[in-house]
Order: C-alpha cells, then structure tokens, then sequence
C-alpha cells in the first residue's frame, strides 16, 4: 500500500510539470541501452526561441522521430517533462508522451547550424547582489579582488580538483567566487580584475559566482565606487559560532577516477581492485575518489537551530589533528564518533552555512577543537602556526587548548 501510494504521487508530480514543444528534430542518436537495461534515444529539438536537449524514453517512437527529422518536419511533441541539468534545459519523454505532425505552418523555419555563441551578459557586482539575475545565464563581472582563501582540494565531477575562493567586490558589495585548476595562480589580492564568461549559482540564497573552462581572466584599471569594503576591510563574510551539536549526518561517495561512476562502500569495502561497471575499467580501491560530506544539526548560544555542511576537505583537516582519519572512509564510525564528543565545538561559516578550512597560511581562528573538556573557548591567533606542525602534532588536546590560551587574546 504505501509503495502505491507513492507511486501515486510520484505520477501526480509529473502530470503536473508535463509541457507540450513545438519545433524541428535534429540529430537523433541510435536505441541506446541505459544501465538500468532501458532502451531509449536523444535528440535535439529546436523551438522557436532556443534548441534544447531531448531524451526519449520511449524507443517505439524512433522511426517517426528519424522521420521526423529526414523530412524537416515540424513536430508537436506532448506531454514531456522539463527540468534543468547542468544550467541547461532537458526534455524527458515517457510512454506518456506523444508526437504527431503540426498541423498548421510552422511560423520559423528548420535551422541547418545548431551550434551558436553563448551569451554572456555583462554585469556589475552591485546588479548582481541587488537584482534578480537568471542563474541558467552566463556573464561577466568586475571588481578588485579583497580577500583569496586557501587553496584547497574538491571534488569536481568525480575527480580531484585544485578550488581556492576569492572576495570579488566593487567597493559598495562583494560577491565570492570560485577558482579552480590554472586559473588559481592568474589572480591576486588587491589587483582588479575582468572576469570574462563565468556561471552564477544560488547556494542557500546566497549568490555564487564560478569560473567555466571557458573563463578568462583579465587585469584591468578599475576604480572602486565606494568605500565600505576593501583588504583588511569586511573583506570576508566568516561568522565565528560555538555550537551545541544534536545531530550528524554523513554521506560517502565513492567515485571511479575514470569516469566519475559511483560506487557503493559494501562493494568496495573488503576488495583490492574493483570493476567499473560503466567504462568496463579495472582499478584499484584505494585509487577510487572519495569525499565526505556531512551534515551538522546543532543549536548556538542563543538557543537558535543551524543546519551546516561540512565539505569534506574541512573535515580531513579536522580528523588528522584528532589522529582519526581512519573516519574519513566510515560514516557510521564519523556519525558515532562526532555524536558522543561534548557536543560543544566552535566553527566558523560562510555567509551561505558551509563551514569553511581554518588552516590557512595565516591562521586566524582557532576553530576546529571537540575535546571532553567544558572550557572551549574562540581564541583569535596572532600567530602563523597550524596544528599540523611537527612540534605541536604530538600535543594531547587538553595540552593544545591551553598552548592556544596561555598565547592568544581571548575574544
């Protein structure tokens, strides 16, 4: 009973977004077999406005869809599913779907080239942080840059990857935006810059700028238009917090570094190699990609609910200082382990709830430490030294809070 009921409305929530196209058919691909066994088929439809992906999970309709498109007809095509992959719109065709032949002339003609420019729009900082912008679009922003991270490593489709983040601000706002690979070392603190073709992304209502591998990035004059932030000045958006933690949540994904499949823990758990079962490729467990992110339930001082994420470089850092990096792999063993600590850690966030590295070359906030011990304290460090150094490695976590202590002003 409750798997029809939710069979049920899973049918209710496509009803509901079903649309009709009108348009021309270009490169349908052949009857392609998913990995679930399904037969389906691609192509390309082009409407009167924009061209947009399809895919046809109905395989009977092929034929009238090669048709379709060796013959340049133009096609009604009913009852699809739209949503956005990857900031661009997808069409889904089911077995509810239907296509027939437009009765009346189509009022735009069937296009031979496809393949056009992308549009970037240019935008200002201040637009960007005050107006409603399309988050599908592209665009190009200026600004000084006032703050660069630390470089850190992501994972990126899959694989690996080199991300620093960066304040990009016009002197009256600033936005944050995310580097990555060569384009880290093309950008410095305190130099302005024209960053050409790059995405935007709401994350927690927060707007997010990215680079593309089609970004580039220029040095330009630039006079900023207000004075409320520049370096050293509101140049970062960190909140320090100490909070009492109710629950955690972690998940573990398992990545080919060949193709980006996922994989399950138990599959992988006790073997030495493993098989993709999507590029057909051997490779060795300990060469898959991981990355763990969790999810941190807790309450602060005032008694106010939080919902964090804490990516899983974050949390790396975190587990070597405790010598309990054998967690970064069991997410029952991190859940349990986090759970049963004091509950009281101090953290510090970003303007969108993701808790952000501390070991920066300039380390400012003591901020990861979860001991048994009720005198947790913010201390703000004056000085350039991590945890991770040698000398300071082999101190017990009581023996660290009071090193802190004894050398650092108490906020």
């Amino acid at each position: 009973m409750v798997e029809e009921g939710i069979e049920e409305k899973r049918l209710k929530m496509d009803e509901a977004e079903l649309i009709e196209v009108t348009g021309y058919i270009h490169n349908v691909s052949p009857v392609k077999i998913s990995q679930k066994n399904n037969t389906y088929f691609s192509c390309l439809v082009q409407t009167e406005r924009e061209v947009v992906d399809m895919v046809c999970l109905n395989a009977d309709k092929f034929r009238f869809f090669k048709k379709a498109e060796r013959e340049d007809t133009c096609v009604v095509v009913k009852n699809v599913r739209c949503q956005v992959e990857n900031r661009k719109k997808k069409l889904f065709m089911n077995f509810m779907g239907s296509v027939t032949n437009c009765v009346e002339r189509a009022c735009f003609e069937k296009r031979e080239q496809l393949k056009e420019d992308e549009e970037v729009i240019d935008i200002s900082v201040e637009d960007l942080s005050t107006k409603p912008v399309d988050v599908c679009a592209y665009y190009s922003i200026s600004g000084k840059i006032i703050n660069v991270g630390k470089t850190m490593e992501v994972m990126l489709y899959g694989c690996k990857k080199n991300c620093q983040n960066v304040v990009l601000s016009d002197g009256r706002y600033k936005v944050n935006v995310s580097v990555y690979g060569d384009l880290i070392d093309q950008m410095e603190i305190g130099k302005n810059y024209r960053l050409k073709n790059v995405a935007l992304r709401n994350v927690n209502n927060v707007k997010k700028i990215t680079v593309r591998k089609q970004t580039c990035i220029e040095e330009i004059e630039y006079d900023l238009v207000g004075n409320l932030y520049d370096v050293g000045k509101n140049d970062n958006d960190e909140t320090l917090m100490h909070m009492d933690i109710i629950g955690v949540k972690c998940d573990l994904k398992i990545k080919c570094p060949i193709c980006a499949n996922s994989y399950e823990h138990g599959m992988i758990k006790h073997a030495v190699t493993v098989r993709c079962v999507k590029c057909d490729m051997l490779t060795k467990t300990v060469k898959l990609n991981t990355a763990m992110t969790t999810r941190v339930d807790g309450t602060d001082e005032n008694g106010k609910n939080h919902k964090l994420t804490i990516y899983d470089f974050v949390m790396n850092e975190m587990m070597k200082k405790m010598k309990k990096e054998q967690f970064m792999k069991d997410c029952k063993g991190l859940e349990e382990f986090l759970i049963q600590q004091s509950g009281k850690m101090n953290i510090v966030m970003d303007g969108s709830n993701v808790v952000i590295p501390v070991a920066t070359v300039r380390l400012r906030y003591l901020v990861w430490f979860i001991g048994n011990t009720e005198d947790l304290r913010a201390v703000k460090v004056w000085r350039t030294f991590t945890l991770t150094e040698p000398k300071y490695s082999k101190l017990s976590g009581e023996s660290v809070a009071n090193f802190y202590f004894n050398r650092a002003k108490i906020l």
